[in-house]
């Protein structure tokens, strides 16, 4: 019964998403100044998929920890090439 539920749950929200998109009603809604209308923004769906793409958690997590590798590894030559100007004063 548990199962049939879940199922039952699952395909109506899958149906009314698709009712969502035919309809065009997915997006931000927005103020038409020219009628004074509240009316869902439309972008195509390209945008859309790049904007998702580029502003997710995931995306995001991964951007964070190469910048913080790519900190540590200069931080770590500048280092370095300190030490090695301390340890070698004349360059004979």
């Amino acid at each position: 019964m548990q199962l049939l539920n879940y199922i039952h749950r699952t395909l109506d929200y899958a149906l009314a998403l698709v009712k969502l998109v035919q309809n065009r009603e997915v997006g931000w809604q927005t103020l038409n100044r020219k009628t004074g209308k509240y009316e869902r923004e439309q972008q195509p769906i390209l945008k859309k998929l790049k904007l998702l793409l580029l502003f997710n958690p995931l995306t995001e997590w991964i951007d964070r920890t190469h910048l913080f590798r790519l900190w540590i590894h200069e931080k770590t030559v500048t280092s370095g090439k300190s030490w090695e100007a301390l340890s070698h004063p004349c360059k004979c």
